[in-house]
């Protein structure tokens, strides 16, 4: 119910009309580098001194739906989630750089982006209770439901190893600069390293 008056509220004085189809498949989204690089903090530095039980809580989250997804190496989206918002614990995460190149919830996921997964898995509109197929309700959904949230960025990440065969720091990184962007950079690129960095002092369970 919350998130329904939320994506109403996200249009304002509008009404919804389900359109009982699902949206034809979109070209590959491009998540995108976050023009000042604050959210999600992508250079290779620490994370919180202390995780919150929250923040565990989404971690081993992160963790199980990678698992079921068949990702090899489950750690992976744990180590996006801590990279792009430090599971939770950057300010202002659920919205960032408002406007149609928006970026929503845990992962900083695109509407565009989301769209193409839900395109190639149609069982999430009723797996999350959508009511309609309107990029208000998928925002709304990416902001208030952390597991659809984790699930699209975890199912995105498949896209672009089944579609594009990315792997290990090209996957992060084409996480971050999308498949076309992933060419610019080198394996050495700030992203990957800072998802690594951060995967390890989790795993290690470090005091910063």
């Amino acid at each position: 119910i919350g998130i329904s008056i939320f994506a109403a509220a996200l249009v304002s004085g509008g009404t919804y009309f389900y359109k009982g189809v699902v949206p034809a498949p979109v070209p590959t989204a491009v998540i995108g580098e976050k023009p000042d690089r604050v959210i999600g903090n992508q250079f290779a530095v620490s994370i919180p001194q202390d995780l919150s039980a929250n923040q565990t809580k989404l971690l081993k989250i992160a963790y199980k739906i990678a698992k079921e997804d068949g990702h090899k190496n489950p750690e992976i989206v744990q180590a996006i989630l801590l990279q792009e918002t430090r599971a939770g614990s950057m300010k202002n995460f659920r919205v960032v750089n408002p406007g149609k190149d928006a970026y929503f919830g845990l992962l900083q996921i695109k509407v565009s982006a989301a769209r193409d997964v839900l395109s190639r898995h149609p069982s999430l509109w009723a797996k999350y209770n959508f009511h309609t197929t309107t990029d208000d309700e998928i925002k709304a959904n990416l902001i208030l439901n952390d597991y659809f949230n984790l699930e699209v960025g975890s199912k995105y990440l498949l896209l672009l190893k089944r579609q594009y065969g990315f792997s290990g720091r090209k996957l992060l990184n084409a996480y971050n600069r999308g498949p076309g962007g992933v060419a610019n950079v080198d394996d050495n690129f700030h992203y990957a390293i800072g998802a690594e960095k951060k995967l390890a002092q989790y795993k290690a369970g470090a005091v910063f």
